[in-house]
């Protein structure tokens, strides 16, 4: 009776107590481990959500400028090139300049004279110029063709051919 009490009872206490202490050692150590995981989880939501909205900015960037291309090729991006629209502009800057410094009409008679004619002096110019930029960019081509291999010039060629398509940005 006294080895139960004094030595088996105490030593089955202590390893009760061990074993609880190590199942507590346990828990935490899957508390910790579980947690880790939820902050990982919960940084890839992260991710996926930043990434979600950046793809979305992305798009609504692209539909955006596909609208504008569209506009632009069904002749919207024309209309200020429009006769008319010059004499609009023309007339709009005289009135701007008639109120604003109190013209006389013969005075805003000779201003749209002379705003009508610097406007067909410089579209004489740009014109002159453009011409000029597409004898330069022959020349350029000319001399880019000299360099390449048959097979290279054919690509060339159809490289050019896609480039040309695009319509030219009037001024």
């Amino acid at each position: 009776m006294n080895a139960l009490e004094y030595l088996l009872i105490p030593s089955i206490i202590e390893t009760v107590g061990f074993i609880e202490d190590k199942l507590s050692e346990f828990e935490r150590g899957n508390l910790v481990r579980l947690m880790r995981i939820k902050e990982i989880i919960r940084a890839h939501l992260i991710k996926e959500v930043r990434m979600s909205k950046r793809i979305v900015a992305l798009v609504v960037s692209l539909v955006f400028l596909l609208g504008v291309s569209f506009a632009y090729a069904q002749g919207m991006g024309m209309k200020k090139h429009h006769p008319e629209a010059k004499i609009n502009r023309i007339k709009a800057r005289v009135n701007e300049l008639t109120a604003e410094l109190k013209l006389k009409p013969e005075q805003g008679a000779k201003i749209k004279e002379i705003l009508a004619r610097s406007h067909n002096e410089a579209k004489a110019i740009l014109e002159e110029a453009k011409a000029k930029i597409r004898e330069i960019r022959v020349k350029a081509h000319d001399e880019i063709k000299a360099l390449l291999t048959e097979e290279q010039k054919k690509k060339f060629q159809e490289i050019r051919q896609k480039h040309e398509t695009v319509p030219e940005v009037k001024e």
